[in-house]
């Protein structure tokens, strides 16, 4: 059968507007190890000047729910924001 990669919810932004993003995945299968690889870029402007934040994301895989860390920024300028999650089977 194909395998599944889970796409993250997207985070809610705080003094963030998400300009763009893009979405990305790939299997691979090195050595009969096969790794199943999802991220999303995204491209953030702040709105005022100030402090912004990014919230956790999460995904579910096989009936386990994962999220990320937040993430909180003193500095406003444009933001590139990777998150990739990584699965292996």
């Amino acid at each position: 059968g194909g395998q599944h990669v889970p796409t993250p919810s997207t985070p809610k932004f705080t003094n963030l507007i998400p300009v763009s993003n893009y979405r990305s995945s790939n299997i691979s299968i090195i050595n009969g190890q096969t790794s199943v690889s999802s991220a999303i870029t995204y491209l953030l402007k702040p709105q005022t000047v100030g402090a912004a934040s990014i919230g956790a994301a999460e995904f579910t895989y096989n009936s386990q729910t994962y999220w990320s860390d937040p993430i909180q920024l003193k500095k406003n300028h444009y933001i590139i924001f990777f998150q990739e999650i990584e699965l292996y089977q």
